[in-house]
């Protein structure tokens, strides 16, 4: 095995993660299709819309109603808004209709508005689409703006309104393209982060190559002598600070400052990890200990560290950020 292999297997995040993203990606594609053949049979297979009735239409039949009169928008629930409206008999519904729909409706609006009831009635005009059931938040600010009671709503409007935002074949792709996008979104964040996992190794990599250390590092993670940091978290070897799963394998002489950082919830402590920074890269996460450290062991492997290169910044201090600050600038005017 080559030694690329050879800290890939210690050093290299499970590619799992690349293969739950591509998963997810392909559910996404599968529901996107799914969602468009369903919509287009429910569209196919879906009978002619029945009258509407306000009182015994069953939730989610496809029903139509002919109007006369449309009010302005009387209700507006996170964008849907709701209307009442009258038939040519003067019975009272209230609906749900699109901005664009509303436009189209000038003649119903205008007799809506109209001053005697002696105007004529403009052509219906047909609205289609779900009966639901009214709920009780609807009702309440419809009644509210009527200025009558929810008894009184009821009795007047029924307990069921017409959607005519949307059709059965509109109902099917909805829950087609929620699991779509779900899907998309956390197929593109594992995907995301098994692109930077790659990247950060092949970083590595090329650091080592070019110093010559790839041979050395690979022979020295695996030796008898190793130090192992908690349980196998990391290994330190005679000259490298390896870190399981986290594309770390750098020579301590090219550590300048380390220190530890706390996770903590409702003041516990529940993860540790060992933070490097190196001239090239700072707020490097190369050990990810996974709890909280309570017997010092990340402690113990900044000792060991430091024996083997005496000047590492040690700690998260005020005058260690300006003195690795200080390294750096120094290095760039080298």
């Amino acid at each position: 095995m080559d030694s690329k292999k050879i800290l890939a297997k210690y050093i290299k995040p499970s590619s799992a993660i690349n293969i739950v993203g591509y998963v997810l990606l392909a559910l996404a594609a599968v529901f996107l299709i799914c969602g468009i053949f369903s919509g287009i049979n429910d569209k196919n297979d879906a009978t002619e819309p029945v009258l509407f009735d306000a009182l015994d239409s069953k939730s989610g039949t496809y029903v139509y109603l002919d109007v006369v009169g449309i009010s302005n928008w009387l209700y507006d629930y996170d964008g849907a808004v709701y209307y009442s409206v009258e038939d040519a008999e003067g019975y009272l519904y209230t609906v749900r209709v699109s901005d664009d729909e509303y436009k189209k409706m000038t003649a119903q609006q205008d007799y809506w508005m109209r001053e005697t009831e002696d105007e004529p009635q403009p052509t219906p005009y047909r609205l289609d689409g779900l009966a639901m059931t009214t709920t009780s938040t609807v009702k309440d600010s419809l009644a509210d703006s009527w200025e009558i009671s929810t008894s009184e709503y009821e009795e007047y409007f029924g307990t069921m309104y017409l959607n005519a935002t949307t059709d059965p074949g509109s109902e099917a792709i909805t829950g087609w393209m929620v699991s779509c996008f779900m899907c998309l979104i956390f197929g593109v964040i594992f995907c995301i982060a098994g692109i930077m996992n790659n990247s950060s190794f092949k970083r590595t990599i090329q650091a080592l190559e070019q110093a010559n250390l790839l041979d050395r590092a690979a022979a020295e993670l695996n030796s008898p002598d190793v130090m192992i940091v908690g349980k196998d978290r990391a290994r330190l070897s005679a000259g490298f600070l390896f870190g399981r799963g986290t594309c770390v394998a750098i020579p301590y002489s090219d550590i300048q400052w380390v220190y530890q950082r706390n996770v903590r919830r409702y003041f516990v402590t529940v993860n540790c990890s060992l933070i490097v920074n190196t001239i090239q890269r700072a707020n490097i996460a190369a050990v990810n200990f996974g709890s909280a450290d309570k017997n010092n062991v990340l402690g113990a492997a900044v000792d060991f560290m430091a024996q083997r290169n005496p000047n590492m910044l040690l700690g998260y201090t005020g005058a260690n950020q300006r003195a690795y600050k200080e390294r750096k600038k120094a290095k760039c005017y080298e």
